[in-house]
């Protein structure tokens, strides 16, 4: 039995029927592409004889030791106590059939017995279990798929991050040193071809970073715990080692927050590459506050840069997006704005975004209790 309903349910179906026809019962669930799903305890060993009474439409047989199509049916043979068969169809939401409620009775039971009306309404309730159970199979395949997938995204993401990048540094170096001691020796296009090799490789370089980056966000933990996000803020600050015209605004607020740490750190170390990649100004100044409501912790950051182009915007949080601009080229893409909303979404929260042109970024995190 393939144990899409569980025994339990099984017996209080059982229960019911039993109510319903002033006789004890046994009963079956047969699904039109799953077979046998459910049935009673003593029929579990039965399944092969159950399927054979299937049926699409309203049936009652009565006296079955005797009936023509049942009397050598294995559960006839077996429970000759059961001497009535009533099968109910089940239909989907559309009208459409996906099997039969089985009820077998130790009494007969007359075609006009009150108790009919409380079985067809019994199978009208097994019907909409058995969707939601086969709703449910369906669903858990899928996230078994999906976990799979994600597990060979995150195996190819740290071959490709320790595999591949060493031969890639390798490169650079090379092509560095090319430059270095046989520069003066090549013509203008040599050097050329040697500036473009060390330039692809370094651009195939960080896009495993932001690869491996991505896939590695999944991975953080999702414990929370007590802290003060001004000692979180510091502490980026500290690990970052950030450059001298970069400056960081934030309140010295002493509200504790209950969230997860590693995750609201990789987020504020990305935003802060971010700024840091994308402003040309001289001096960059951050500025990061916070807010909180009834059931969400609030996080402004905002920063002064040249703001994202109304056409970008929509894709700023698309990983392939943004390795397609790195593969083309443009030093302003960058991969980690896309880790900052796999993990904002993992904690159950969201990021937006409220920018233009020469009127900086400013990023609003939303962060479930």
């Amino acid at each position: 039995m393939s144990g899409k309903i569980s025994l339990e349910f099984v017996n209080h179906i059982a229960l019911l029927a039993s109510s319903a026809c002033q006789a004890s019962c046994a009963v079956a669930v047969v699904h039109t592409t799953m077979g046998v799903c459910a049935c009673s305890e003593q029929l579990l060993h039965l399944q092969a004889a159950i399927a054979e009474f299937e049926t699409t439409d309203f049936a009652i047989a009565n006296n079955l030791p005797a009936h023509p199509k049942f009397s050598s049916n294995g559960l006839v043979v077996n429970h000759p106590d059961f001497v009535t068969f009533i099968g109910l169809p089940l239909t989907a939401q559309d009208g459409s059939y996906t099997g039969t409620l089985c009820v077998w009775s130790t009494i007969p039971i007359a075609a006009e017995a009150a108790g009919l009306n409380l079985l067809q309404s019994l199978a009208v309730l097994v019907g909409s279990h058995l969707i939601q159970a086969v709703d449910y199979e369906q669903l858990k395949k899928v996230n078994q798929k999906l976990a799979q997938q994600n597990e060979n995204l995150s195996a190819f993401a740290n071959i490709a991050a320790h595999d591949l990048r060493a031969p890639l540094n390798s490169m650079i170096s090379l092509a560095h040193l090319l430059e270095l001691n046989y520069g003066e020796s090549l013509d203008e296009e040599g050097n050329e071809y040697i500036r473009f090799m060390g330039t692809a490789a370094s651009h195939l370089s960080e896009l495993i970073s932001g690869i491996h980056s991505y896939s590695k966000a999944v991975d953080i933990s999702d414990e929370k715990s007590i802290f003060r996000l001004a000692d979180l803020v510091e502490a980026v600050i500290a690990v970052m080692r950030l450059p001298e015209h970069v400056t960081v605004r934030y309140d010295k607020y002493d509200k504790e927050i209950n969230a997860c740490y590693a995750a609201l750190m990789q987020i504020l170390i990305q935003l802060i590459d971010y700024t840091i990649t994308v402003n040309i100004k001289d001096s960059v100044e951050i500025s990061i506050g916070f807010a909180e409501e009834k059931d969400h912790y609030i996080i402004f950051y905002k920063d002064n840069g040249r703001g994202i182009p109304p056409a970008e915007k929509e894709n700023i949080f698309d990983l392939f997006k943004a390795l397609q601009k790195k593969i083309k080229g443009d030093e302003t893409a960058v991969t980690g704005l896309a880790v900052v909303k796999k993990l904002a979404e993992k904690m159950d929260g969201a990021v937006s975004v409220t920018t233009g042109l020469d009127r900086g970024t400013e990023f609003t995190i939303r962060l479930s209790k």
